[in-house]
C-alpha cells in the first residue's frame, strides 16, 4: 500500500520529535533510488508538476517537487512517512 501524509505550513506549529533515520542497506538504497528516478521521470512529464528533484544523497532518499498550484511535496518509498522524516530533509 501507499501512505500519504499532508503537512500544511500554515497550520499552528506542533512540536515534533525526530526519530532516528531509517537505515537502508546498500542494495535496498539502490533499489529505492532507482524507483524514485523512474517515478520522477513520469512526474516531470506531467503538466501538474514542476521543480521535480530526486534527493538521492539524503539520509532518506526522496523526491522533492512542487505542483503547478504551489504545493510542495516530498515522496519517500519504504514505509516511513513525512512526519517521521521531515527533520532529515531540512539538512
Amino acid at each position: 500500500g501507499m501512505e500519504v501524509s499532508f503537512v500544511s505550513h500554515g497550520s499552528p506549529a506542533r512540536k515534533m520529535t525526530a526519530t532516528a533515520a531509517p537505515t537502508l542497506d546498500d542494495d535496498t538504497r539502490a533499489k529505492v533510488i532507482r524507483a524514485l528516478n523512474c517515478l520522477s521521470r513520469r512526474l516531470r512529464g506531467n503538466s501538474l508538476t514542476k521543480n521535480v528533484h530526486v534527493r538521492k544523497k539524503a539520509k532518506v532518499p526522496i523526491i522533492n517537487m512542487e505542483t503547478r498550484f504551489g504545493y510542495e511535496c516530498d515522496i519517500a518509498i519504504g514505509g516511513h512517512n513525512g512526519m517521521d522524516t521531515s527533520s532529515f530533509a531540512l539538512t
